[in-house]
């Protein structure tokens, strides 16, 4: 992997610049040869075996849906022998610190919200807008539909979630929503926690949209109380959030 990033040395400055000025950045063809594609077959594995169907709305995001297929993170890291070690190697998270300007980055320290598969395979299917708990989420895409089919990003900057009172509405009344539709194989890395961001529903029967998502904290998410409200509304159901309550399931 330090090989890898390394090749992203001369043009560091200017992501650094970009990522800085839009909350988002894209890295095309992400991961050395080999890894990338034992990456893609072990989610296409993981998700024969493990995917859960998710069809709710979520209180704390203002009644936004969250529709699709999932694999929780214990499912990914006994599943999979590369994607736990890419996602907390030395150098991916110096190339993420770098890239972001923080002083440091880090797996988030709730471990159900470290690795997710998620794959929208029905007309209406979508990711509803929300906000992460964290600062940060590298989004690795594996397949997605042409724009036309939907599927594709959407996000507002400098929005602040409120889990009381979300106002989602207000946001897109008086906010910029930017979209992007990143390309397949490609990973992005978007600023979760202030950009509120939704996958838009996909409209064709037969499209599908399948991502892992990789979460990470900044030493100030560390200091401060997040608490999992939504994470565990969605995935309640999953073994994984179950333990991490004690394996009460409350």
């Amino acid at each position: 992997m330090e090989k890898y990033f390394a090749g992203f040395r001369d043009d560091m400055a200017e992501m650094r610049a970009r990522f800085r000025d839009e909350d988002y950045i894209e890295i095309p063809r992400f991961g050395p040869d080999g890894i990338r594609e034992q990456v893609a077959a072990d989610v296409r594995r993981l998700l024969g075996e493990h995917a859960e169907r998710r069809d709710l709305r979520v209180a704390t995001t203002g009644g936004t849906p969250r529709r699709f297929e999932s694999v929780g993170r214990d499912a990914v890291v006994a599943g999979s022998e590369v994607i736990s070690p890419l996602f907390r190697a030395p150098a991916t998270l110096k190339f993420l610190a770098e890239l972001t300007g923080e002083p440091a980055i880090v797996p988030v320290p709730y471990q159900p919200e470290e690795l997710l598969i998620n794959r929208m395979t029905r007309s209406g299917d979508s990711h509803g807008w929300h906000w992460d708990d964290y600062s940060y989420s590298v989004i690795w895409l594996f397949e997605a539909p042409g724009p036309e089919d939907g599927g594709f990003i959407e996000y507002v900057r400098n929005t602040v979630w409120d889990k009381a009172d979300p106002q989602v509405e207000e946001y897109l009344r008086r906010g910029e929503i930017q979209r992007r539709s990143p390309a397949v194989g490609s990973v992005y890395l978007l600023r979760a926690n202030t950009a509120m961001h939704r996958v838009a529903p996909l409209v064709r029967e037969g499209a599908r949209r399948t991502v892992m998502v990789l979460s990470y904290a900044t030493e100030a998410d560390l200091r401060r109380e997040v608490g999992h409200e939504t994470m565990l509304e969605v995935f309640l159901s999953d073994g994984d959030v179950a333990a991490s309550l004690g394996g009460s399931g409350a």
